[in-house]
């Protein structure tokens, strides 16, 4: 078939949801979509990077929708959805193709995706696109059903007025620019605050030690009664491992302070300290999916990194 695509606005947001919501609950046989991501909202990503967002329509209905996200000289897509009646029909071939000019027009040198790992169809489909299977990546949460083990001191950015926002925004990029050479999450930090889905989180005192940008309340991408910690890093140095432990008792800290029981994040599993430290911060795996990478090579995935991020 031959759909048209298009960006889609705020005003698609509903019928983009729809999308999402039947086409991975049948993924994943979950008998009521309404139950697939329950309380998340990706309406943020809509509003953060408008030009991102696309959707491909037959005859005037939408059928198909796929997100990109671009943190500087990094991109992902996903979740990218078809309708399931529209399935198998080139749909989602042809939503891949404005995403690819997206990330050449904005000079990403290191675009992937998370997908499922058992399926052949969709890692044949993504390898048709420059993209390879390359690490595990763990999906975990941690319920907070006990009292935190130490407390840490925990700075916000919306606590912070503009200027210091500004030069908390350029440290981040520092830090990040030093696990990937222009990795940048200033937009990410910006839509927290702005949509007020949220904060940004930071430890260190003289020096920015790692931050972490935290999703929770309404109209955040944190499902329901959950903290969704959508990328948080720790600075590299000799004792990256202790400060990512400082940076996990924070975000435990800042949860508890939201008033949620349980926090969310995604990690490589080719991060393997960090992964431990996670274990260690009892964080339990809830399932497993694969990031695939354009070029094929390791990006921020690395042993020395000890970083959160979540492709889906």
């Amino acid at each position: 078939m031959s759909a048209t695509v298009r960006q889609l606005t705020k005003d698609d947001y509903g019928a983009a949801e729809h999308i999402i919501k039947t086409s991975f609950s049948q993924k994943l046989g979950i008998p009521d979509p309404d139950l697939f991501f329950s309380g998340g909202s990706l309406l943020g990503r809509f509003l953060m990077d408008p030009e991102g967002v696309f959707g491909a329509e037959e005859n005037g209905e939408l059928v198909g929708v796929n997100l990109a996200t671009t943190w500087g000289s990094v991109g992902y897509f996903g979740p990218l959805a078809v309708s399931p009646s529209h399935q198998g029909q080139g749909v989602a071939q042809q939503l891949l193709m404005p995403v690819m000019s997206l990330f050449r027009k904005r000079n990403v040198s290191h675009s992937g995706l998370f997908t499922f790992p058992e399926s052949a169809q969709h890692i044949h489909l993504y390898r048709k696109f420059g993209f390879m299977p390359r690490f595990l990546t763990a999906i975990m949460s941690k319920n907070l059903d006990s009292a935190p083990s130490k407390e840490v001191r925990v700075w916000r950015y919306s606590g912070f007025k503009d200027v210091e926002q500004s030069d908390f925004r350029d440290s981040a990029r520092e830090l990040t620019n030093d696990i990937y050479p222009g990795l940048d999450l200033q937009k990410e930090i910006c839509a927290v605050e702005e949509l007020e889905m949220g904060d940004t989180i930071f430890i260190g005192s003289d020096a920015l030690d790692g931050f972490a940008i935290c999703h929770y309340g309404e109209g955040s991408e944190a499902k329901s009664g959950s903290m969704y910690i959508k990328f948080a890093a720790a600075r590299m140095c000799a004792n990256s491992n202790v400060l990512f432990n400082s940076l996990l008792m924070a975000c435990e800290s800042t949860a508890r302070a939201a008033g949620v029981g349980k926090i969310a994040a995604g990690i490589s599993t080719a991060r393997d300290a960090g992964f431990d430290c996670m274990l260690s911060a009892g964080f339990k795996t809830d399932y497993l999916g694969v990031y695939m990478h354009k070029p094929n090579e390791q990006g921020f995935c690395r042993p020395d990194v000890f970083a959160i991020d979540d492709w889906r």
